[in-house]
């Protein structure tokens, strides 16, 4: 069985009003670690069906950026977002991924 470890994501969302919120609980695959994965378990990956899933995971997190233009036509759009990666000690339990 292959494992590796998700990375947690904290988001700090700054509106135009100045209010800021952070959304935590979205997890994405550290991409370091996959490709620092040996050929042979790469392999068993994509005959399983997950490689493909997995870089979906990945690319996901760049639609974030879409949302941001979608606030534009609200009251109160998005002016910044931060993204960054939480470190597994600094997670709530709650969120804290199990891989």
């Amino acid at each position: 069985m292959i494992r590796f470890k998700f990375v947690l994501l904290q988001i700090r969302l700054t509106y135009q009003d100045g209010k800021q919120r952070n959304v935590t609980g979205m997890m994405s695959i550290n991409e370091k670690k996959l490709l620092e994965l040996p050929e042979a378990q790469v392999l068993e990956l994509h005959k399983q069906g997950f490689l493909g899933a997995i870089y979906a995971v990945m690319m996901s997190v760049g639609q974030l950026n879409r949302l941001v233009e979608l606030s534009n036509d609200t009251e109160n759009p998005i002016r910044s977002m931060q993204l960054s990666a939480v470190k597994p000690e600094e997670a709530p339990a709650e969120a804290a991924p199990n891989a």
